[in-house]
C-alpha cells in the first residue's frame, strides 16, 4: 500500500485562517462594516470566506483529497448561508446532505 504524505501547507493555512476567524469574531461585532476604498463590507462575508478556507484546508489535510475538501467546505458554508437566510428547517439539511452526497458519488464515479 502506498502512503501519501499530508501536505503541511494545508495545516498551516488551517491555522492561519483559524486565527483570522478568532480575531474577526473577538475584535469586530457582527454588524460592523469594514471600509475599503470608500466602500463598506459587512464582516459576515469575511467570516464566511475564512470559514470556507478553514474547513477546506482542515478537511483536505485530514482526508488527503482536494475534491473532498471542497465538498466538505461547500456543505458547511451552505448550512451557514441557509441559517443566515432563515432556512433552518431540518428538511433543508436533508436536501443539502442529499445534494452533497450525490456530488460525492459523482466525483467517486469519475475516478
Amino acid at each position: 500500500m502506498h502512503w501519501r504524505k499530508r501536505p503541511i501547507k494545508f495545516l498551516l493555512l488551517s491555522l492561519f485562517t483559524l486565527f483570522g476567524i478568532a480575531g474577526l469574531t473577538f475584535l469586530f461585532p457582527p454588524d460592523y462594516k469594514l471600509k475599503f476604498a470608500g466602500m463598506g463590507f459587512n464582516t459576515t462575508y469575511f467570516f464566511l470566506t475564512l470559514l470556507f478556507l478553514f474547513s477546506f484546508s482542515t478537511s483536505t489535510y485530514l482526508l488527503k483529497n482536494t475534491a473532498h475538501g471542497v465538498l466538505v467546505a461547500g456543505f458547511i458554508i451552505s448550512i451557514f448561508v441557509f441559517r443566515l437566510n432563515g432556512l433552518s428547517h431540518p428538511f433543508f439539511l436533508v436536501l443539502l446532505a442529499g445534494l452533497f452526497l450525490t456530488l460525492e458519488l459523482l466525483f467517486a464515479y469519475r475516478k
